[in-house]
């Protein structure tokens, strides 16, 4: 698309895109099979100093998760998107301050966030505007609250698996099962 430069992260929905641009926010596109050509559908305008990582959307696709990794220790955002065009934060939310989330998943109506030094959290969403913690793993125990590098520690969370296992992959210490 003309006016991005990059996509970090992106995820697909039928037609739909959900590209995390870094620095230049979030945009939404269709994919127009006909014309061969994205249509742009709605966008949360990043800033210079804020760099959107990665997001997940609802089951219900009403809501989408977004983490912004840059600088360290910024909110997880809850974004609105009943109105596509025009997605607006809802409310934001942290695992702990100072920690910076990197990758947010959703299955059913729970919030699995891999959150670097902080480890992996989960989050009953079904009220997208108040995330209730119900569940967390630390894959830096030796840390305690101090977060020495934001850049350490807990990757991803992977729920998509037929068993139903939840994988934490930390960057310094493995897979955790």
């Amino acid at each position: 698309f003309p006016n991005i430069s990059s996509v970090h992260d992106m995820f697909v929905i039928h037609d739909t895109i959900f590209a995390s641009c870094g620095y230049q926010g979030l945009f939404i596109f269709k994919y127009d099979e006909q014309n061969n050509q994205f249509i742009q559908l709605g966008a949360l305008p990043g800033n210079s100093n804020n760099y959107n990582h990665s997001s997940f959307i609802s089951r219900d696709h009403t809501t989408l998760y977004l983490c912004e990794e840059v600088p360290a220790s910024q909110p997880v955002q809850v974004i609105d998107i009943t109105d596509i065009a025009n997605p607006s934060v809802l409310s934001t939310f942290v695992t702990n301050v100072g920690d910076t989330p990197h990758n947010p998943y959703v299955l059913d109506d729970f919030l699995y966030l891999a959150a670097y030094s902080d480890g992996v959290w989960v989050y009953d969403v079904s009220n997208p505007q108040t995330p209730v913690n119900t569940g967390y793993f630390d894959s830096q125990p030796q840390n305690g609250t101090s977060y020495p590098n934001a850049y350490e520690g807990a990757w991803g969370a992977y729920t998509d698996l037929p068993s139903g296992v939840l994988l934490g992959s930390d960057m310094q210490y493995g897979l955790f099962v």
